[in-house]
C-alpha cells in the first residue's frame, strides 16, 4: 500500500497506475472510494482538519459573485454562509458522502478534503498540489480542480438568486465555448438552468447569470427568521442550545463544542437577556460558544482575507499568521470577550466549559477570596461579566466622563475597590465596570459601586438608544 501521508489516502498497489495514471472509470472509483473511507473516519474536530479551515469557501465566493451581479450587498453573507455550511457538515457525519461515493465525492466534498484547499486558490496551483500527493503528474487533476471550484460557485449562485426571489437564469457560453454549450445558451427557469461541469463537460468555463428580464432594483430577499421567544428556554442537549441560540439570533456563529450543555444553557441565558433588554448590543455578537471555536473560526475567516491579500505566500505561512493573530486560551482564564471584524463576541474556555462542577467550585473560592465579587460564583455571572465588556464598548463606557465621575467621587469617600468590589477589578477600568455589572445582576444586594456602575450602564444606554433601561 502506498500512503500520500498529507492526506491520509491509502491508494492501492494493484489496478492504479502510479506513473502513467490514466484516470479510467475503474482506477478513479478506486481512488475515490479509498476517499470515502477517509472522509468518513475523518476527525471533523480536529484543529488542522481542512474542513474546519476551508469547507464552504468555493460556496462563498459562488455567493458573493451572485449578490455582485444583482447590486445586492449583504457583508455578513461570506460569514454566515460558511458556518451554515460547516454547521450542516458536522451534523450529517458525512452520511451522505459514505452512502454515496464517487458522484457526491467528486461534486462536493474532494475538492474540500486537499491539505491546502481548491477553495480560493488558483486551480493550476491545486493540480501542482494533487500531481505532488499523487506523483504522477496527471492533467487529469487540473481538470478536477476546475470542475470542483466551477461547480460549487455556480451552485451557491443559484441558491441565493433563488432566496431573493430570482425566477430564470440565463446560460452564458464562454467566448470559445464547444458546440454542445453553445446549444445550450438561453434562459431557464432557475432550477432548471444547465450546470457547468455537471451538464456540459470537464473543464467548462461556461457560466450563468441572471435572467434578462430579472429587475434587480426591485428584488427583495426574506427576511432573516426573527427571535420567536419571549423568555429563556433551557436546552436538553449540546445540539439543541445551539440551534435554540441560532434560531433566537443571540449571534452570527454559534459553536459550544467542547462545552456541556449546563454551561450552553448559562451562556444562552444571559446573551438572551442581554440583547432583549439591550438589543444594539446584538450588532456586535458575531460569536458566542467556546473560545477554542472561536479562534478556530477567525483563523478560517482570516485566512481566507490574507490569501486575496497576500497571494504570493503560501498557505503554511498565512495559517500561521492568522493563529499568531487569533491568540491562545491559557488554562486559568474562564472567559473572554472580543472585538474583531470576525468572531467579536464571548466564548467560555472549554477547560472549563466541560467542566461545570469544578467551575462553580473555583468561582466560589474565587468570590471567598475577593478575587471577584459578592454573587458571583456561578457560571451565569461570568457571562455577565463578559457581556459588560460588550456593554462598555457599546457606549464607551470607561472613557465617559460619568464614569470618571463615579469613580473620582467613590474614591474621594474612602472607597476601596479590592474590598467593595474585588481584587480583578484593580486591573483595569474595563474590568471595574465588568466586575461591578456582574455584582450588580448577581448579588441580592449590589453594594454602593456596582450599584452607581450599573446604573450608570442603565441610563447611559437609555440616553444614547432610548428604551426602558
Amino acid at each position: 500500500m502506498h500512503e500520500i501521508l498529507t492526506l491520509g489516502v491509502v491508494v492501492p498497489e494493484k489496478g492504479v497506475s502510479r506513473e502513467n495514471f490514466t484516470f479510467s472509470l475503474e482506477e478513479r472509483g478506486q481512488v475515490l472510494a479509498e476517499m470515502r473511507n477517509w472522509i468518513g473516519t475523518y476527525k471533523v474536530d480536529a484543529e488542522d482538519s481542512p474542513i474546519r479551515w476551508y469547507y464552504g469557501e468555493s460556496y462563498s465566493l459562488g455567493l458573493i459573485q451572485a449578490v455582485e451581479l444583482i447590486g445586492k450587498g449583504r457583508p455578513i453573507l461570506d460569514i454566515l454562509k460558511n458556518q451554515e455550511i460547516l454547521d450542516k457538515l458536522k451534523k450529517t457525519g458525512f452520511d451522505l458522502v459514505k452512502d454515496n461515493a464517487t458522484k457526491r465525492i467528486q461534486n462536493q466534498i474532494l475538492s474540500e478534503m486537499e491539505a491546502h484547499a481548491l477553495a480560493g486558490s488558483n486551480p493550476r496551483e491545486v493540480a501542482a498540489r494533487l500531481d505532488k500527493l499523487f506523483e504522477d503528474g496527471n492533467s487529469d487533476w487540473e481538470r478536477l480542480a476546475r470542475s470542483e471550484l466551477s461547480m460549487a460557485a455556480e451552485r451557491a449562485k443559484e441558491a441565493e438568486w433563488t432566496a431573493w426571489g430570482v425566477e430564470t437564469m440565463d446560460f452564458v457560453p464562454a467566448p470559445d465555448a464547444c458546440q454542445q454549450c453553445t446549444g445550450l445558451a438561453g434562459e431557464y427557469k432557475i432550477n432548471e438552468c444547465p450546470l457547468p461541469v455537471e451538464d456540459t463537460h470537464p473543464r467548462c468555463r461556461c457560466a450563468r447569470r441572471p435572467g434578462a428580464g430579472v429587475d434587480s432594483l426591485n428584488l427583495q430577499r426574506p427576511p432573516e427568521p426573527k427571535p420567536d421567544a419571549t423568555t429563556f428556554v433551557e436546552a436538553k442537549s449540546l445540539k439543541d442550545a445551539e440551534e435554540w441560540a441560532r434560531k433566537n439570533g443571540l449571534a452570527d456563529l454559534i459553536s459550544y463544542k467542547g462545552a456541556t450543555v449546563e454551561v450552553a444553557n448559562e451562556w444562552n441565558r444571559s446573551v438572551f437577556d442581554h440583547v432583549t433588554r439591550f438589543p444594539e448590543l446584538r450588532q456586535n455578537l458575531k460569536f458566542i460558544g467556546t473560545t477554542q471555536e472561536r479562534q478556530r473560526t477567525f483563523v478560517r475567516l482570516y485566512v481566507a482575507e490574507l490569501r486575496d491579500r497576500y497571494p504570493g505566500y503560501s498557505e503554511e505561512s498565512l495559517i500561521r499568521l492568522a493563529r499568531k493573530q487569533a491568540g491562545k486560551t491559557p488554562s486559568s482564564v474562564y472567559a473572554y470577550s472580543i472585538n474583531d471584524p470576525y468572531t467579536s463576541g464571548i466564548s467560555v474556555n472549554s477547560i472549563w466549559g466541560k467542566a461545570p462542577d469544578k467551575f462553580k467550585s473555583n468561582l466560589a473560592s474565587d468570590v471567598a477570596s475577593g478575587f471577584h465579587p459578592n454573587g458571583c460564583d456561578s457560571v451565569r455571572s461570568v457571562v455577565d461579566h463578559e457581556m459588560a465588556h460588550q456593554l462598555d464598548s457599546l457606549l464607551d463606557l470607561r472613557r465617559s466622563d460619568e464614569f470618571k465621575e463615579v469613580m473620582q467621587g467613590f474614591l474621594a469617600e474612602g472607597g476601596n475597590i479590592p474590598s467593595e468590589l474585588s481584587r480583578y477589578a484593580l486591573k483595569s477600568p474595563s474590568e471595574t465596570i465588568a466586575e461591578a455589572w456582574a455584582e450588580y445582576l448577581n448579588n441580592e444586594s449590589p453594594r454602593a459601586l456596582a450599584k452607581k456602575i450599573g446604573e450608570l450602564i442603565e441610563s447611559k444606554y437609555k440616553l444614547k438608544f432610548g428604551g426602558e433601561s
